[in-house]
This record gives C-alpha cells, structure tokens and sequence, in this order.
C-alpha cells in the first residue's frame, strides 16, 4: 500500500507499507496511513521551510558583515582624501 506525502506546494515522496501477509491491509489501515501521510508531509514541508529560513538568515547576516566592511573601507579612503565621512548620509552628499 502506498501513500503520496504532499502539501498544497509541494510533492515530498512516498509512504510505502508492504506485507507478506496477503490481505494484511484494511480499510482501518488505509485510513490510518492517509493519516500517517498526511502528518508526516506537514512535518517534512516543516523541516524544510525551516531550514530555508535559517539559511536566508545566515546570507543576510554575512551580506550585512559586507556591507560594513564597505563602509568602513569607503570611510577611510575618503578620510585619506581628506573630505572626512562621518555617517552613510554624507556619503551619499559627498559623490
């Protein structure tokens, strides 16, 4: 007996259940593996999603560790210039 694991987004795999056994599976088993199913593609898409998140958070981290990086060097090459930048808003005024 098999068993499609899917959300309304996305297809995640297969459940399959075999047995020996003919007839092992019955009406009960069917409903209680569409249950199994049905919970186990939630926690998948789950799991998933959540570790999509943590990785948009880790490359905005390190995008903001650039961009500090950057100002900090575009500071100083205008300090050696000797027009002085105090704040991103003068950078902008002083291009």
């Amino acid at each position: 007996m098999g068993f499609l694991l899917f959300t309304e987004d996305e297809e995640l795999g297969a459940l399959n259940l075999c047995s020996s056994t003919p007839g092992a599976f019955t009406r009960a088993s069917e409903t209680a593996g569409w249950l199994l199913a049905s919970h186990a593609a939630v926690a998948f898409s789950s799991a998933s999603t959540h570790a999509q998140l943590e990785q948009a958070i880790a490359t905005r981290h390190l995008i903001g560790e650039a961009m500090g990086i950057l100002m900090g060097a575009w500071e100083t090459r205008r300090s050696l210039n000797g027009r002085p930048v105090s704040s991103p808003e003068g950078l902008r005024r002083s291009r």
